[in-house]
């Protein structure tokens, strides 16, 4: 009913209003209408909007696994665009469910999520997402690529906002500065002991003792000092096994 209902709205709208419209306004509109459809209207991805489906989210209901197999790689815009119709739709489809009726918990995971993000709707789902048993599963490479992909310089709070709405983050093995900078900063900081000191003369005996109480000098010094310190420093992050022979096919994280 509720598919009816939007496309009886549709066609109104092409069949009725926009007939009556001024002709350089008709033409922007139908400019903008084709270019957004003719990634599906043509290619291989073309028999997957044209034809009836034989899937639809609401299989998930059932405890089914659903793969979407588009990769951006391979089908471009195409793929973006069905990818993101169907997170969309699944996040709409678990947030309007009931929840006692359908109580298994829906997981959504998307792989390379920089090309698929909705940053404003993620944080809205988000934000209700566990009382809806909604699991959202996000991986990227690193902060960079998010920024970037979302448009570059001038979207860091929109992606420090997104980030902000996962309340668990697994860190990988990571080159990237400002990703691992990041990572550390989520880990804290706390008070940590630094010792430090001078040889002096190398044939002197320390006593720890006559330094502590400022006795005889011997040349040797040591000092310690408590200072603000990151729990797991930027340094640590790229140490992280990466799987493989080399690493026992073993992946670390933090």
């Amino acid at each position: 009913k509720h598919g009816e209902d939007e496309l009886a709205y549709f066609c109104d709208f092409f069949l009725q209003e926009i007939p009556n419209l001024a002709q350089n306004t008709r033409t922007g509109i139908m400019a903008q209408v084709l270019l957004t459809l003719d990634p599906f209207m043509s290619g291989d991805l073309t028999h997957l909007v044209t034809e009836q489906s034989t899937v639809t989210p609401d299989v998930l209901l059932e405890g089914k696994i659903v793969i979407v197999a588009c990769p951006t790689l391979v089908y471009r815009g195409a793929g973006k665009s069905i990818q993101s119709v169907w997170i969309l739709e699944t996040q709409r489809l678990a947030l309007r469910r009931d929840v006692k009726k359908y109580s298994i918990p829906i997981a959504i995971l998307s792989d390379e999520c920089q090309e698929t993000i909705l940053p404003r709707v993620d944080a809205a789902t988000q934000a209700v997402g566990r009382s809806a048993k909604l699991i959202n599963v996000a991986i990227t490479q690193n902060i960079p690529l998010l920024i970037a992909t979302l448009g570059g310089p001038g979207m860091e709070k929109e992606v420090y906002s997104w980030l902000a709405n996962f309340s668990t983050k697994i860190f990988c093995a990571n080159h990237c500065t400002e990703t691992n900078r990041y990572a550390s900063e989520l880990c804290g900081r706390s008070r940590h002991i630094f010792f430090g000191g001078s040889p002096g003369n190398a044939l002197s005996e320390y006593d720890l003792l006559e330094d502590v109480m400022g006795m005889k000098k011997s040349g040797v010094t040591m000092n310690w000092h408590e200072q603000d310190f990151a729990d797991v420093p930027e340094h640590v992050f790229p140490t992280l096994w990466k799987g493989g022979d080399q690493f026992d096919y073993t992946v670390t994280a933090i």
